[in-house]
Parts: C-alpha cells; structure tokens; sequence
C-alpha cells in the first residue's frame, strides 16, 4: 500500500487530501527543493521588480533614456505574441513561431518608419538589431544576481527541509515563510530608500533609521508618496497573501523511499555556482552599480572595514604625542599685538546652499545678487567645501575648528562631551577675552541632540524655533520657521551688546532652503527658466529667499552703525542635489554638488579685504580666520585648518566624509579627488580641473596605491574620532595626560 501525503493546499472540511493537485504536483514534503523554491518565489519577484524600478529611474534621471523595463517587456511581449499565435493556429509546425516573429518585427520597422518619418530602414534595422542584442544582455546582467541570491537561499532551505525530522519540517517550513517575509519587506526598504535618496542604502543606515525613528519621521514623511507607499506595501503584501495561500503542508508520512532531488536540486546548485562568477559590468557608468544583487549588496555594508593597520598607526601616533593629532580642550586666544582689522564677527551659516546655484559662481541663474555683490565688495573664496554634509558637522567643523563625526558619532559625543567636554569652540574662547556671543536659528535643536551640540560650543546666548513667537504662524518647513523672524531679534541683540560697548560674534543658521524646499507664505515665488524640474525652481527660490533676508539683516545693520567694525562671513553648511549622479539628498554623497559650497567674507571697513581666496579651503578654515581677523592667534591648541587669508598649497590634502557611519569617505589631493566606499567597490576617481561636474571617472587606481588611499582615509578617521572623544585626564591641566575616553 502506497504512502499517502498531504500537500499544499486547503483540504476539503473532514476529508483527507490523497492526490496532489495537478497544479502542485511534486511540490510536496518528499521533494524538499521544490517546496524551497516555491517559497522564494515571492521575493524572486520582489528583488526582480524592484531592481527594473531602480533602473528605470536611473536612465531616466541620468541617461534619459526610455525604461529598460519597458524595452525589455516590448521585445517579450513580441516572443510571447508569436509564440502564442503558433500555439493555437500551427500547433504542430514550432517553425510558425520563427515565421510570425519575422512578420511582427516588419510590422514594428513599418509602425516606426510612419511614426518617425526622418528615420530611414537601414537606421530602424540597426536600431532593431541593436536592441535585440543589448537588451536581453542588459536585461541578464543586471538581475542574473538576484537569480542567483533565490537560488542560494532555495538551496539552504531545500537542504534544512530534506534532512529536518518529521516533527521539525513544519515549523521550519513556517520560519522559512517568515524569514521570505521579512527578505521582501527589506527590499521594499530598499528600493524605496534609493528611489528616494538616489544611492542605495546600507546597514548602517537602516539601523540608525530604527534607533532615531522620533528625529527622522519628519523627513521620512515629508518624501512619502503613493507610488512608493504602493511599492513597500506591495512588497509586504505580496509574501504575506503568497504564505497564506500555501499554509498548509502535511507532516510527512515514514520515508519509505529516497526523495528525488530533481529539477529543483540542479537549478539551485547550478544558480548558486553563479555567485562565485566575477559581476558583469553593465558598460554604462550609471547602471554598473545594479550589477550586484540588491540582498548581496546590502549585507556588505555590514562588513566592517579592514581598520586594524590605520588604528594601530593612529593609536601609535597618540602615544607617542600623549594627546589626539587635533586638539582644542585648553583653546586660548591670545592678542597678537597687531592691530584689529575688525572688532565684531557675524558668521551666517546657509541652509543647503551648494555654490552652483548661486550667482556667486553662477551669475546667470540670478538666485542670490545681494550676495554676489557682497562678494564683489569683498573676498570671495571660490573653492570652499564642506567636510560633512550635514549641518550640525558644519557647526562643529566652522565654529569648533575641528573635523566633525558622522550622525552616529556625533549623537554619542554629545552625551559624552556634555558630561566632560572635549573641546572648546571660537564662541567660548571669545567669551573669555570680554565677547558677547549669541547663536540665533529658526529651526528646532532637538534632532540627534543637536541642542547639546549647541551647547558645547559656549555661546552665551541661544535663541531657536521656541524663542520666536511669530513661527506658530509662518512655518517654512518641519525643521522650524522662516528666517525672516530672526532678523529682529538679532538687531535687537546687537544694539544691546554696542549701547553696553562689548564686541559682539553673532553665528546665525538659516532653515529655509532645507529639504522640502519650501518658503514662507510670505515669499512671492519667482520664475527662474535655467531650473531643470520644479522641485530645483523650488530650491531656486529658498536661495532668492536668504538672499532677501540677509539684504534685510545687512540693512538692520548697516542702520546700527556697525558695519565698519565687523567682518560677516556667509557660507553654506553643505551642499544639495537634484538628480546629478542620481542623488537626491546630500548627507549619504560625496560629489561636489554636495560639497562644495559658496563663501563670502565681508569688511566694508577693510579696504584690503577684496578679490578672491583661491586654492583648496575647507569649513575648518573658519575658526583660525576669525581669530586673524579679530587680532588673535590661537594657543594651547592644534586645529587642522589655515586661516583663509594664508596662502595653502595647491596640493593640499582634503577629507571628507558622508553623515552615514561606514558609508563613504573621501580624500583630494589637489584636483585629484577619491571616493572610497568601503571596499564594496573600487575606488572613484575624478579629476576636477578636468571634468569640475565628476561625470567621466578615471580608471581606479592599483592595489598599491589604493591600499595607500585606503590607509590614509581609515586613518585620518580614526584620528578625528580620538580628537573628539579624547580629553585630558585632569581638565584644570590639558596640557597634562590624555586619555581616549
């Protein structure tokens, strides 16, 4: 007698199943591989949706071309055609198929030489051949890794349920319904992260996402769409009906007979022999990142980075100096004995600003013509960049002098530095020589405890979005306020500190121009014609926007009487982008769009303080400038910057790093600019005299020279984080004893 098993599918009410249906034949507990493979036939179609999705965006945004999903399905819609007319009219004569392709594919030469008249046959033809060619190559390159990730996980789980006893097969076929929920979901995550962001995201995101959910719900909302709310749930879904569909698995009966391993076992061996294939470089610099499979990409942004040569390196240099590379903890300032140039400092910190899309660099865009005249009244340094794209980095690279940490690093660093500081900033150090000192924004310091940050620069007087009454009512964006209520405060502020005849710095942080590009409803919007798509027009106007309420600021000013004593500094936080590269945030991206920023220094009453600063400079500059400006040399201290009113080498190395731990970091040498992402790729190389836009990159430097790059970069990594966190032992004594912690 026959062994008897159950097999997917509900049965009837009080009858036993006895026969598979012919559906599901073989696909039960006796053929584990294809149970396996029914099981990741789910994310199978996530993971191949979801990388057609990626890429269509890309060569939409970047190549402008039509989707390839779109080409792809056009020539499988006209196999499928042919195919199926052969089935049902010739159903003996399989050559009918080859004959009804031929005549279908003139008929598309002939549709398209009346919709394109100035197209000719010989061009149809090879545009025809071309893509029959390229296409289907396209096509298999970028997904062949996601076929081979199924079969990986198809040939686990088929192995797990040939060899589970029979009390544990369905439970482990539970977990393994579970375990293809949660996949998808994930690559749900992900196709809406790069969808929306423009890189693909990396564990280190994700996790820092699920710690800081409170802090990153604003902007999360702020890019929520019905497209991809539609992506993400369909990928929960889709898992979710396809499990319950196929809830039921009998326990197995007695083995009485071998299972055949079958088809199943093959196409799975065969599919995860492809992952020890070299990845296929599509050939097109935009879509040679989609090569790699979208799970296998992601799980090794979990691999830590090779540190141990760059900390041992580092941890050497720190002994041997008894004290981190960069230090401020015991920052004096100490007059020079020349004379002032300026007595008061106002630096304005601009929200997102990139230089551009500024007429400082780019008169013809006409978005900020208060600020292109200050410049022509001024200095101009006219290759300034952020160190990270990230405004509260920017905080502490301009105002602390210091090279800033990543979003994580510096969420631990408050904490730390709250209990004991780490380092001293320009706003306490002038306090301790008789400067009054404020911080005014508009914006809320609660994310990422950014209000702690502020703090442990020293100002003596902070006012934020709680401070100004009028931002209840004229709201720019879910970061806080417009930036025009500040303009009254500030002066207010500012007759105080001259009636009681103190020297003032004032460091003031704009919010409009923060992502969603919004402005006050006080704004008329303007109509800028060089603008690519709406939401760049929108980004036009935040510009124009701080343009007119610096123009006010100055004004206020100018009416107190206090211009001709004071140096104002104007410069961005960081960058933004709009498309290029594919990006559409900046704190995950290291092109120059998101990098480099405008910057202007302003001193009407120095007459030598006009032209242009040339040569690499950086946010760090900042400090050592203010203190040269205002008569002072720095003590008791080593910052990485030169002042900007030194001449640097044109060779000048500069660091850089995204806000995401573990993401990208990147070094330029000059013009020579390195992009490192952690070993998941080869290094990028641009050289910006060149090819200023990083469009065309170079070929990736040799192993000898990338592990010189890799070591620089780990290194100088480690050694910021050692200045940030390290303190002296004694606080009283800096010059004493560090420790690391």
């Amino acid at each position: 007698m026959g062994v008897t098993y159950r097999a997917f599918g509900r049965p009837s009410k009080g009858l036993p199943v006895q026969r598979t249906p012919p559906k599901l034949r073989g696909l039960t507990s006796q053929n584990p591989w294809l149970v396996a493979w029914l099981l990741v036939a789910p994310l199978a179609l996530c993971l191949i949706g979801a990388k057609m999705m990626k890429v269509d965006v890309a060569m939409a945004a970047i190549v402008f071309s039509s989707p390839l999903s779109v080409r792809v399905l056009r020539l499988a819609g006209m196999i499928a055609f042919s195919w199926l007319v052969q089935r049902f009219l010739f159903p003996k004569r399989r050559i009918a198929s080859v004959v009804i392709f031929a005549g279908v594919f003139l008929a598309s030469v002939i549709v398209m030489l009346r919709a394109k008249p100035e197209m000719t046959v010989v061009g149809v033809l090879w545009d025809w051949a071309y893509n029959l060619y390229k296409e289907p190559v396209v096509f298999a390159t970028i997904v062949w890794r996601e076929f081979a990730t199924i079969s990986l996980l198809a040939l686990l789980m088929g192995a797990v349920l040939r060899f589970a006893p029979a009390p544990v097969f369905r439970s482990a076929y539970r977990l393994f319904q579970a375990l293809i929920v949660v996949l998808c979901a994930l690559v749900g995550v992900d196709l809406v992260y790069e969808v929306t962001v423009g890189q693909p995201p990396n564990v280190a995101v994700l996790l820092f996402s699920l710690s800081h959910p409170q802090d990153l719900a604003p902007l999360v909302g702020a890019e929520v769409t019905l497209g991809r709310v539609a992506a993400l749930t369909l990928c929960i879904l889709l898992p979710l009906g396809w499990a319950w569909y196929f809830r039921d698995i009998g326990t197995p009966g007695p083995r009485e007979a071998e299972p055949r391993a079958g088809r199943g076992l093959v196409f799975a061996l065969v599919g995860t022999a492809a992952l020890f294939l070299p990845v296929i470089p599509v050939g097109s610099v935009p879509l040679e990142r989609y090569a790699e499979g979208s799970l296998i990409a992601l799980s090794k942004t979990a691999i830590s980075a090779p540190y141990a040569e760059a900390e041992a390196a580092a941890q050497k240099a720190f002994n041997d100096e008894n004290r981190p590379r960069w230090h401020s903890a015991g920052m004096k300032l100490q007059p020079t004995g020349a004379p002032k140039k300026v007595k008061n400092v106002v630096i304005v910190m601009m929200e997102s600003v990139r230089a551009a899309s500024t007429s400082i660099h780019r008169p013809d865009l006409g978005t900020t013509p208060f600020l292109a005249k200050l410049g022509q009244d001024g200095l101009v340094v006219s290759d300034m960049s952020a160190v990270v794209p990230r405004t509260s980095s920017a905080w502490i690279a301009i105002l602390g002098g210091q090279y800033p940490l990543t979003n994580e690093g510096s969420v631990r660093w408050s904490a730390e530095n709250s209990k004991l500081p780490r380092i001293r900033a320009l706003p306490a150090a002038l306090r301790d020589v008789g400067y009054a000192t404020s911080f005014f924004t508009p914006t809320h310091l609660h994310l990422l405890n950014e209000n702690r940050m502020v703090d442990a620069l020293g100002f003596e007087t902070v006012m934020d979005d709680e401070d100004f009454s009028k931002l209840q009512s004229l709201h720019a964006n879910y970061m806080g306020g417009a930036d025009e209520v500040m303009i009254k405060p500030i002066l207010d502020w500012t007759r105080a500190q001259k009636m009681a005849n103190r020297p003032f710095m004032t460091a003031v942080m704009t919010s409009v121009g923060h992502h969603p590009y919004t402005t006050p409803s006080t704004w008329k919007k303007l109509s800028f014609p060089n603008a690519a798509n709406p939401t760049l027009e929108a980004y036009y106007n935040c510009l124009a926007y701080i343009d007119d309420v610096i123009a006010k600021l100055m004004a206020g000013y100018k009416e107190l009487g206090v211009l001709d004593d004071t140096v104002f500094l104007f410069l961005g936080d960081h960058g933004q982008f709009f498309g290029e590269h594919g990006v559409n945030q900046a704190f995950n991206a290291l092109y120059q769009e998101g990098v480099h920023i405008p910057m202007v220094i302003y001193a009407p009453g120095v007459a030598e303080l006009k032209g242009v600063i040339k040569g690499p400079r950086q946010q760090i500059d900042v400090l050592p400038t203010v203190a040269e400006l205002l008569g002072y040399e720095v003590q008791n201290a080593r910052l990485p910057g030169v002042s900007l009113l030194q001449p640097v080498s044109a060779e000048r190395e500069m660091f850089f790093s995204a806000s995401i731990e573990s993401s990208y970091l990147a070094l330029r040498r000059g013009e020579k600019k390195y992009i490192y992402n952690f070993d998941r790729a080869p290094f990028m190389v641009f050289d910006l005299a060149a090819d200023p836009a990083e469009n065309v990159p170079l070929p990736a430097p040799k192993a000898a020279e990338a592990n010189s790059l890799k070591q620089a970069l780990l290194e100088w990594k480690i050694q910021t984080e050692m200045s940030m966190y390290a303190r002296p032992e004694n606080s009283a004594t800096p010059e004493g004893r560090w420790v690391r912690r």
